[in-house]
């Protein structure tokens, strides 16, 4: 396993147990949760119509970057069944262009307001991506990260 890959899913790993123990540390009263959605509030807008709730609390980021997320991380452990996790070969750009189009398609509709999304779209849809997400990060950065006399495939 190379080093990329592996701080890959580590980080991976915690920022997802991260979305999901913030809520549960609000449904206990601690006080790091409102330290931990402030946080994630950089990254995402946490409309709680648009969230997924645990524990009666409202996950810290929505429900499309929670699907997102959480598919980088099955993705990311997919990877190694697939390629070497140290190789620098990235996929074609189409099949990533390929992926981003259903959350293109359901969140400009939305944006235009021809349509009203759900949770359940915003989830089959940032799982596309986010599936396809390592198969191009962690190459890219294996390529940038990295040192190696020869390429790797």
């Amino acid at each position: 396993m190379g080093r990329t890959y592996l701080a890959y899913v580590s980080f991976m790993i915690i920022w997802n147990a991260l979305i999901f123990l913030t809520p549960y540390l609000a449904s206990i009263n601690n006080g790091l949760s409102p330290s931990l959605y402030a946080f994630f509030s950089y990254a995402c807008h946490q409309d709680p119509d648009r969230s997924l709730f645990l524990f009666g609390n409202q996950l810290p980021v929505c429900a499309r970057d929670t699907a997102i997320y959480l598919a980088m991380l099955v993705g990311g452990l997919a990877l190694p069944f697939l390629k070497d996790t140290r190789s620098r070969e990235i996929p074609p750009l189409w099949i990533f262009v390929l992926a981003m189009i259903p959350i293109g398609i359901d969140g400009t509709t939305q944006l235009l307001g021809w349509r009203e999304s759900t949770n359940t779209i915003r989830i089959i849809t940032g799982g596309i991506i986010g599936l396809a997400i390592p198969f191009y990060l962690i190459p890219t950065l294996n390529f940038f990260f990295c040192k190696s006399n020869k390429a790797r495939k």
